[in-house]
């Protein structure tokens, strides 16, 4: 039931432990379901970076604000969080398809535009970020 959410921050956390965001910033990584637990715990991890990366690295929250999120996790609460932690401009729309389909899929499609975020945000996420991101 949390496998894949943690497989997910678990990818997260070693790009950041190995640096591997800094080492390679042409490589731009697209995380599923916004990329599971990461940017929920971001903020505590920083409080304690010094247990885990070296001095000098830049913040955890701030690191993760060089990847890319779909919200294929259909939870207004969560897309207000992951938002406030990496920013609007860094998620793009999912649904989990073929996984999610009928009015499940459309729940995933929709939910963006009536979780009250801003009309702006609301238009980067449901488009204007993945054309930005697949350069179109």
């Amino acid at each position: 039931m949390t496998g894949h959410a943690t497989e997910l921050t678990l990818a997260a956390g070693e790009l950041i432990q190995k640096d591997l965001l800094r080492t390679y910033p042409n490589i731009r990584y697209v995380f599923p379901h916004m990329c599971g637990y990461a940017p929920f715990i971001a903020q505590r991890l920083d409080l304690h970076a010094g247990w885990y990366l070296p001095a000098g690295r830049p913040a955890v929250a701030d690191q993760l604000k060089l990847l890319y999120y779909d919200t294929a996790n259909p939870t207004p609460g969560a897309l207000e969080q992951t938002i406030g932690i990496v920013g609007a401009s860094q998620l793009m729309i999912g649904a989990d398809y073929p996984f999610e389909t009928g009015d499940s899929l459309m729940n995933y499609l929709t939910y963006v535009g009536k979780s009250g975020i801003p009309a702006d945000q609301v238009t980067a996420i449901e488009s204007e970020n993945a054309r930005c991101f697949l350069r179109l």
